[in-house]
């Protein structure tokens, strides 16, 4: 009989960004992930945004299933992340927990996923259907005139072209899952992400 070797798994703890504490006067514990973001107009801010809704930002995004719905290990993620940045900024993801022992176990999953796409990519079809779902409801907001005037807004404003206002759908369609892995590579590595871990004081 072959030797049935157990698969070594990678050390996610590898993957370890800069911490800082901060105390607040609320029974709750916030992982706050921050990031840089780049600019309007620069060539990473489509995949950057595209790569932030599928990893944070979206309701059936990878963390909010692996950490709020299937893992109940927290209560909601909290993005902070504006599109329209003139500069360079920072995004931030606060993962919201209870106060209690064991919530460092959802810095291990978060960086599993992070380190999963980094070393092993994103499965295409993921961006696929986030495009697809991303098209119907755009196509349902066309029927609201306050969601056409904010995208011909948007598009007049930072595009100079009001014609660009489905600009976004059109070069998410573009994108590929390569190109994704080298964003998280260069945003969310541990270099440039920092956790602020914010808790109640201690008695």
């Amino acid at each position: 009989m072959p030797l049935n070797a157990k698969k070594t798994e990678p050390d996610v703890f590898n993957f370890v960004p800069t911490t800082e504490e901060m105390q607040i006067d609320y029974p709750v514990q916030i992982y706050s992930y921050v990031v840089p973001a780049p600019a309007v107009g620069t060539p990473d801010y489509y995949g950057f945004n595209l790569l932030r809704d599928l990893l944070f930002n979206n309701s059936n995004s990878i963390l909010n299933n692996s950490v709020v719905e299937r893992g109940n290990l927290a209560y909601q993620i909290v993005p902070q992340s504006d599109d329209s940045r003139l500069y360079s900024n920072v995004a931030t993801f606060d993962v919201v927990m209870q106060a209690q022992m064991g919530n460092a176990k959802v810095k291990k999953v978060v960086s599993k996923e992070i380190y999963d796409i980094i070393n092993e990519g994103i499965d295409q079809e993921l961006i696929d259907n986030y495009v697809k779902n991303l098209e119907v409801n755009q196509t349902f907001q066309n029927f609201s005139n306050q969601a056409i005037a904010d995208k011909l807004g948007f598009a007049e404003y930072y595009f100079m072209d009001y014609k660009k206002y489905n600009q976004a759908l059109e070069t998410y369609k573009t994108i590929k899952a390569e190109q994704l892995t080298d964003i998280c590579k260069k945003y969310f590595n541990p270099e440039n992400l920092k956790v602020i871990n914010i808790k109640p004081a201690m008695e």
